[in-house]
């Protein structure tokens, strides 16, 4: 009888195409509503249709958002572009059998399903094409707008509520948008998206043969929810005014072949795919989680490690956090992240040429936003402390920073290796100049351990400040910004427009910490009322 069958369970949008004639398997429409994701990443109620079978048992539950379907046992079901399931218990297995109860039975034996439990079925149709290859791992960034796309499927699998049909995470819980995480996504549709062709997504993504060369890599914690990834990605991009469509993000969930990892693994850090990616991006940009976990994870400090002692590659810092910014005219604009960037993105470089200043205010008015407890996390990264799902990846992994031979890999990490103290300080002085100016008005208590910090980056020959319109900018904020610079400096830019409270006492003894192989000194002392021309001649004969 019916009720001894499975119930199966499906939802997701159909593949246009041809009417099926087949009277066992002509498809009626039924109207359901989903949240979709449009093209500039914004949540919109959509009607899509879902098909039902036609003379079956039809159920639809009071949400529209998925289709009860009993006694479907005629339909074939193509094991590549399905996925059946009963809770966390995955079967891709090919559903047509001219004898149902053989099928059923199968199934109770071999996956241990009760009679007339509920199994759940999720379609890849509208997620996967024909895999186009690209034979380099390094060589499969994922764009922007292929991120989005994915997003838009995962939506197309969950109700109005954002919660999955048929996806589970680790407590036999129904999965929701917001907290899937690169664990949920693999489990549930990167690998069994892939498991027939045994490729990576990008190669099932990709529209062209031709390789999707990064612009940036990408490091970040597997468990940082993917909808905050996103929402870093599209922000990162914007800041540094990138073609959403033509930008590429290496991502080691989805340039990696998930059904082959071993091939990615090898004894030496440097000879992995990830070292290649990022020796082809322009950068490598960190995308950190609301707990700084980012910070502890091994492969994580060996990306920085890279970035840090590779002067060609820029490092930018990317948080999932929402702030506005109000622009000429009262127009404001809702950011969803905030960035902090290596240097002056396109745009601030731009304004900086026009008006001295403005491109650097620019850059500190956005980077203000950036949470300050993940400032302030940055400021202690010890890499040592890192650590990894296998023990063995961590010691080879300390060992490559420290630049141990491969034969030596294996061996016990020391310590006391001076590269590990090179690649925290360099991350120590990132966080310190872009926490800086928040730092001013809100925690002037870090003030001393930041200036401390950059001033060991024996590294760093550039060194720019603006505290444009603080008023709490005084001579003791100066001398906390003079005795951060060091003896290698070579370019200082120091903008301290409309800050009243600097006096010539003040700008003396910032002059008497500028060394002397300094070649370029950019300083802005407009409207600043209390430093005179005495003050100003005692600056210039230091």
């Amino acid at each position: 009888s019916s009720k001894c069958r499975p119930v199966i369970v499906t939802r997701g949008l159909p593949r246009s195409g041809p009417v099926d004639t087949n009277p066992r398997r002509r498809m009626t429409w039924t109207s359901v509503r989903h949240r979709k994701l449009d093209r500039w990443g914004q949540l919109k109620d959509q009607h899509v249709s879902v098909p039902a079978s036609s003379g079956d048992l039809v159920s639809t539950v009071a949400d529209k958002s998925r289709v009860l379907m009993q006694d479907v046992w005629g339909t074939t079901i193509d094991p590549t572009r399905y996925l059946l399931s009963f809770g966390r218990t995955q079967m891709q297995v090919d559903m047509w059998d001219k004898n149902a109860g053989a099928m059923r039975q199968s199934l109770m034996g071999e996956f241990g399903i009760p009679e007339g439990a509920t199994l759940e079925l999720t379609d890849y149709e509208d997620l996967i094409g024909s895999v186009l290859w690209i034979d380099k791992t390094e060589d499969r960034a994922i764009t922007v707008s292929q991120l989005r796309h994915l997003h838009a499927y995962v939506l197309s699998n969950c109700s109005t509520d954002q919660v999955a049909f048929a996806w589970y995470n680790r407590e036999n819980k129904r999965l929701s948008y917001d907290t899937m995480n690169l664990y949920d996504l693999a489990e549930w549709v990167i690998r069994p998206a892939t498991q027939a062709d045994r490729c990576s997504l990008v190669e099932m993504l990709a529209e062209t043969k031709q390789a999707q060369l990064p612009n940036w890599f990408a490091s970040h914690w597997w468990g940082e929810s993917i909808l905050r990834f996103l929402l870093c990605v599209e922000e990162h991009c914007r800041a540094r005014s990138m073609n959403m469509h033509t930008t590429a993000y290496w991502v080691c969930a989805f340039a990696n072949n998930q059904h082959e990892l071993g091939a990615e693994i090898c004894v030496d850090p440097t000879g992995t795919s990830f070292f290649r990616a990022m020796q082809n991006s322009v950068g490598v940009l960190c995308i950190l989680d609301e707990e700084g976990i980012v910070f502890t994870r091994i492969w994580c400090s060996f990306e920085a490690s890279v970035a840090v002692t590779k002067p060609r590659l820029l490092m930018d810092f990317v948080a999932a956090h929402k702030w506005a910014e109000w622009l000429k005219g009262g127009r404001k604009v809702d950011h969803t992240a905030s960035v902090i960037s290596d240097g002056l993105t396109p745009d601030q470089a731009k304004q900086e040429r026009e008006r001295l200043g403005q491109g650097l205010g620019m850059k500190v008015k956005h980077e203000k936003n950036f949470p300050m407890a993940l400032i302030e996390a940055g400021l202690t990264i010890d890499i040592r402390r890192s650590s990894a799902s296998m023990d063995i990846d961590r010691v080879r992994i300390l060992n490559s920073i420290a630049g141990k031979e491969r034969a030596e890999l294996d061996q016990t990490p020391d310590r006391a290796h001076p590269n590990y103290e090179r690649v925290n300080i360099g991350l120590h002085s990132l966080f310190a100049l872009a926490g800086w100016r928040q730092a001013v008005d809100s925690r002037p208590d870090l003030l001393q351990s930041m200036s401390e910090a950059v001033r060991r980056d024996k590294d760093r020959r550039i060194l720019s400040f603006s505290f444009q319109d603080c008023i709490s900018f005084d001579d003791n904020r100066l001398v906390e910004v003079a005795d951060a610079v060091h003896d290698k400096i070579q370019v200082l830019d120091l903008d301290l427009y409309l800050c009243r409270r600097v006096t010539d006492k003040g700008l003396e003894r910032f002059a008497t910490c500028l060394p002397a192989d300094l070649r370029v000194l950019q300083l802005n002392l407009s409207f600043d009322r209390n430093i005179t021309d005495e003050g100003f001649i005692a600056f210039a004969t230091r």
